[in-house]
């Protein structure tokens, strides 16, 4: 998995996933950046998992697959048909699949985008292997933090945040006729000697919408 940042204005993009801690996410679908701990550093969510067999004890197939991707680029390169390389290898099995859910964590002050971060999805209750798909974070319960909705391919699960209570402020962003989002707006907040920016969007993650 790749992660991408930004330097300054009119520099190029670096890909730091790897020296950053974050580029294990396997089968990756939804992701998105969340404060879930409501001290102002963005924490990074990712879901992840394909199809995952009924029975766990049976292998996984992404072997295969991946056998049969290399065959064809060969054949492309040969210039002759392609072939189906696992014919006499009847599989039935995952694909990719009892794959975790990744929480990643920034080490120590979180406010240094140098730290390392680490994976705590299993310290929070946030490594699920559901075969994730969307996601999406919101404060459902309106108590200021940030719970967590995904979808699975078996249905919805829900996680509510229980983290200690934080300071929060609720803003409703619009237009000037005070109905239509104020899509593209963002907010910076100084509190306590940090300053904290948020922007409002209405797609953010795989399939998912936010506003």
């Amino acid at each position: 998995n790749t992660l991408y940042t930004e330097g300054a204005p009119g520099e190029r993009w670096t890909e730091r996933a790897r020296l950053l801690g974050v580029n294990e996410c396997e089968w990756a679908w939804g992701c998105h950046w969340l404060d879930g701990a409501g001290d102002g550093a963005l924490d990074l969510w990712v879901t992840n998992g394909f199809a995952s067999h009924s029975d766990p004890t049976r292998g996984d197939w992404q072997s295969l697959y991946w056998r049969q991707v290399l065959d064809d680029g060969l054949a492309l390169m040969e210039g002759r048909k392609t072939r189906d390389v696992n014919a006499d290898k009847p599989f039935l099995g995952s694909f990719n699949g009892y794959e975790r859910d990744r929480y990643f964590v920034r080490a120590l002050d979180g406010n240094d985008p140098e730290r390392v971060w680490y994976d705590a999805g299993y310290a929070v209750g946030l490594d699920a292997d559901h075969d994730g798909r969307a996601s999406a974070p919101l404060d459902a319960d309106g108590d200021g933090d940030l719970d967590l909705i995904v979808q699975t391919v078996i249905g919805f699960a829900y996680y509510e945040n229980t983290s200690p209570p934080a300071d929060a402020l609720r803003l409703r962003l619009v237009e000037a006729d005070g109905r239509t989002p104020a899509l593209g707006a963002t907010v910076m907040v100084d509190a306590r000697g940090q300053r904290v920016a948020r922007h409002l969007a209405l797609v953010e993650g795989f399939q998912s919408q936010l506003l």
